[in-house]
């Protein structure tokens, strides 16, 4: 998978959980309904950390990618490596 389809892939994650963590203020009391959509958001963002961290990585030497915010890397910090 190359790096921007994984970073696409890894945002819309964190982003759909994001979204149910957000749309649990929405959900009326009456339902009991907040702790379910704050429980899964919270574990569809720990989804995206896990993606984030088995998928992001350099692809000559496999070595985890650092990123700085939205800012894809041009270089592996780790062999130097150009990345696409």
């Amino acid at each position: 998978m190359s790096l921007p389809t994984v970073r696409k892939v890894m945002y819309g994650i964190c982003l759909i959980g994001f979204i149910l963590l957000i749309s649990s203020v929405a959900v009326p009391d009456e339902y009991n309904l907040k702790p379910v959509f704050q429980l899964i958001g919270y574990l569809i963002l720990i989804c995206g950390g896990i993606f984030s961290l088995i998928f992001y990585r350099c692809p000559g030497c496999h070595g985890l990618l650092h990123s700085k915010g939205f800012f894809t890397p041009k270089y592996c910090s780790h062999c130097g490596d150009e990345l696409e």
